[in-house]
């Protein structure tokens, strides 16, 4: 998201109905950058007890894009399998 935003701000890339980001859209209190380190503590406590509790469905929690990149490749490679072994 950071990222985003920040070749949002400089390339003046529009992003919607023709809008662009702009230093005080960026920084402002409706921000979604200031609403993301605001609320991130209580999102990360509520994610870390859904996967400590028995009763939540499994919780997939991964550190970095990378992570997700993997276990998404293992999907494909068990899909794989399976169509293989159904022939």
């Amino acid at each position: 998201m950071l990222r985003r935003t920040a070749v949002r701000l400089v390339t003046r890339q529009r992003v919607c109905n023709g809008n662009t980001e702009s230093l005080r859209s960026v920084l402002g209190e409706d921000s979604i950058v200031r609403w993301h380190f605001r609320s991130f503590r209580s999102k990360h406590d509520r994610i870390v007890a859904w996967d400590a509790d028995p009763q939540m469905p499994r919780v997939l929690r991964f550190a970095r894009p990378s992570d997700l990149d993997r276990w998404i490749d293992t999907l494909r490679v068990d899909e794989t399998t399976e169509i293989e072994e159904a022939r």
